[in-house]
């Protein structure tokens, strides 16, 4: 495939080159982004969602891969770096809600819970759950205290534009939460173009703590945190301290962020 000398970021607009061309990866030759060209059309990521969400249980990478069990340790270190201990009395919107796991966990920490799933509302919504196809269904009058984004920003086509968007739908004091896998962590670095993420079909995008806080900048958002929660994932204690090791060294698998409208 030849790509054009001309390429241009779609985040900071300047010039970009082919990094893997077997994988249509560009890098930015400034921000250093990493991104899909040509990404998949509208249409294509709509027929590999519709048909991922046929068998949602089976097809995680499209539907979600969050156990209950971590959403539930998710939610628990967000309220801790929001200086909470639950969520009670604050109305929450989980923008890509996949199946739900985050969105029962807000529930469970007393949260007034909403989500966001295009192609998977319908499922939400037969557990019971408050979900909307767009942002665009959302009832104008309705607005957040805060918006959670689990591995979200890096499957969509122009992630900032969505993210400024979802700010129209914040209280004044509302904030941003936002998670996405590591493309400086190690085992990026390691694997390079054998690097698991980049073979998910439906990533657009693939961020380092860089381009994700010039991401949110663009989007609007003040006061950019890079939140560090050293999770035991029952992998056995050699992985356990490898991990908490890689997450002090901020060389771990997932950017977790937190930003202010």
């Amino acid at each position: 495939m030849n790509f054009s000398n001309e390429l241009k970021c779609p985040l900071c607009k300047s010039n970009a080159k082919s990094l893997w061309p077997e994988l249509k990866v560009c890098k930015c030759q400034s921000c250093q982004l990493l991104f899909r060209y040509p990404a998949a059309t509208e249409e294509e990521l709509a027929v590999l969602y519709r048909t991922s969400w046929g068998d949602p249980n089976n097809q995680t990478d499209e539907t979600g891969a969050t156990s209950q069990e971590l959403a539930q340790v998710y939610i628990s270190e967000l309220a801790k770096s929001l200086g909470r201990t639950d969520f009670k009395g604050l109305r929450i919107l989980d923008y890509g809600a996949g199946r739900g796991a985050m969105q029962k966990a807000l529930l469970d920490a007393g949260a007034d819970a909403y989500s966001v799933e295009p192609f998977g509302y319908e499922y939400l919504l037969q557990k019971g759950y408050k979900a909307f196809r767009s942002l665009a269904e959302l009832p104008k009058d309705i607005f957040f205290d805060g918006v959670i984004s689990v591995d979200v920003v890096e499957h969509l086509q122009i992630p900032w534009d969505d993210y400024k968007n979802l700010k129209d739908h914040l209280t004044v004091n509302g904030w941003l939460y936002i998670s996405t896998p590591n493309a400086a962590g190690i085992n990026a670095q390691f694997y390079r173009a054998k690097w698991r993420e980049l073979y998910n079909r439906g990533h657009l995008f693939f961020f380092t703590p860089a381009t994700l806080k010039l991401a949110l900048e663009e989007s609007g958002y003040n006061h950019i945190k890079r939140l560090q929660w050293y999770i035991n994932y029952r992998r056995g204690p050699v992985t356990t301290i490898l991990h908490w090791l890689f997450e002090f060294m901020k060389i771990d698998g997932e950017l977790r962020y937190l930003a202010c409208k």
